[in-house]
């Protein structure tokens, strides 16, 4: 009986050894591998040291004569390892893992293969030296603080595959002069940009509609920028202090102008305001104070509060608007504390998403209600109507 035992246990052997699971280094590289699923991820060193120089991740590492293919850098791993300068990443991983690369402020060169979908939270943090990177096409998201604080980075063109770029994903790069975002992202996440104070180049693509709170808070070098047609809304102090922003065209779907959108843009002079514009909340130009023309296209006057231009010269200001309209603006505070209101004409700047104006031409004893609409004279029922600039009531 014993010896029936003892060679059952001895045929076993060989199964049990050929079956691993554990940390192990191959290649200056550490990694959990397990034979049996005949998959490794990239592990944190164990030996109290840090990754350092260039390295070149496998697709396969080979442990006890078992193919293991390389599925996964684990969260962490290489964080804070300051003379890390270079890592390439093969296809077989599928996602940059949470803090992969955090704090690795030597961190120069990046190469990242095609089929790598997910870059997640605080992945490249504080790679204070990386000036550029390739994100293949394969990218379908990029997590919040991403590239937080890597202020070598200048340029980044976001590939039409991504479809969520989450908030503060660039935050205070502020060596970041470039920024290309393709046609596959519809939501630009708030704080994305923040304090990117080099910024001076912002190309957005066509398919976003939304653009979020602070997404361009503090970009001092941005001089111009046109928001595209598919634009709808954009959140409260998108564009504060971006001290050297000197024109604007919005979309022609935006309809509200939030709390603090353009706060303090010192040096604005002109701004292009939609169709749909129907409400500018507070401090939405506050201390705008080289404001020098305001081109409006609103059907209506767009509705104010009493601190929506506060700080700004409005005697300075010309006003552009349908002329239609202009009798009631000069009637409606504060607009009318605007230098001159005049007609909009075909040379005008337009909204996107306009290509032809058809300009109205007042007609000296026609009657209008008070969104500037021409009212046929059978058409008068109770109400109060404008005629030659003034009010009367039909009762």
């Amino acid at each position: 009986m014993k010896k029936g035992i003892l060679l059952f246990l001895i045929i076993l052997l060989p199964i049990a050894a050929d079956a691993f699971t554990g940390i192990v280094e191959i290649n200056g590289i550490w990694y959990q591998v397990n034979t049996d699923s005949q998959e490794a991820e990239v592990f944190p060193r164990q030996d109290g040291k840090q990754y350092e120089g260039e390295i070149v991740i496998p697709t396969i590492v080979e442990y006890n004569g078992t193919s293991c293919h390389v599925t996964k850098i684990q969260d962490h791993a290489f964080a804070t390892a300051s003379h890390l300068t270079s890592i390439t990443i093969p296809n077989s991983i599928n996602s940059i893992s949470v803090g992969a690369f955090y704090g690795c402020t030597g961190l120069t060169t990046v190469n990242l293969a095609e089929g790598i979908s997910i870059i997640e939270e605080h992945a490249f943090s504080y790679c204070t030296s990386l000036s550029s990177i390739n994100l293949p096409s394969s990218i379908t998201t990029i997590g919040e603080y991403a590239f937080y604080h890597s202020t070598a980075l200048t340029s980044i063109s976001i590939p039409d595959g991504v479809k969520s770029m989450c908030y503060s994903a660039f935050r205070k790069c502020t060596g970041l002069k470039t920024v290309t975002i393709g046609n596959g992202l519809e939501v630009i996440e708030d704080w994305m940009f923040t304090d990117c104070t080099s910024l001076n180049s912002v190309t957005i693509g066509a398919r976003v509609d939304s653009i979020g709170s602070s997404v361009f808070n503090g970009c001092s070098s941005i001089k111009s920028i046109t928001i595209p047609s598919n634009v709808s809304r954009i959140g409260a102090a998108a564009f504060s202090t971006c001290k050297a922003l000197e024109s604007v065209i919005l979309s022609d779907n935006i309809m509200t102008i939030p709390n603090a959108a353009f706060l303090s843009c010192g040096a604005l002079k002109s701004i292009t305001l939609g169709s749909q514009l129907t409400n500018i909340d507070d401090w939405a130009f506050f201390s705008c104070w080289s404001l020098t023309d305001v081109y409006c296209y609103a059907e209506a006057i767009p509705n104010t509060t009493t601190l929506s231009f506060q700080n700004v010269m409005l005697e300075n200001v010309t006003l552009h608007v349908n002329a239609t309209l202009i009798d009631l603006y000069a009637m409606t505070s504060p607009w009318n504390q605007f230098r001159s209101i005049v007609a909009l004409t075909q040379d005008d700047p337009t909204p996107t998403s306009i290509n032809t104006i058809e300009m109205q031409t007042i007609e000296p004893h026609a009657y209008y209600d008070l969104q500037g609409r021409r009212i046929q004279p059978e058409a008068l029922h109770k109400g109060i109507y404008i005629q030659n600039g003034k009010k009367f009531v039909v009762r």
